[in-house]
């Protein structure tokens, strides 16, 4: 896999996807590889890291260096539903 091909992948408009997508449920990882050739398969079986369907829903992965991380989103979000719920 390339760069390249990894920037397309990565830059995928989900709205534009018509291919089938792979569902993340159904990929079967080996436990008895070494992690380098575990995470090879992975993305082999997936085909797209930053694209692909758990449970039906199509999942966009995005990263940024910049900005709040997951974990802190996460309890802003949940402070934020606890906030609205107990009024």
């Amino acid at each position: 896999m390339t760069i390249q091909e990894i920037d397309i992948m990565k830059n995928m408009d989900i709205s534009q996807i018509d291919t089938e997508l792979m569902e993340l449920t159904e990929i079967q990882i080996d436990e008895s590889l070494p992690k380098q050739e575990r995470i090879l398969d992975f993305i082999k079986k997936i085909r797209n890291p930053y694209c692909f369907k758990c449970n039906g829903v199509i999942i966009k992965l995005e990263f940024s260096n910049e900005g709040m991380s997951f974990e802190d989103g996460m309890v802003q979000y949940l402070i934020h539903k606890m906030g609205s719920t107990s009024s």
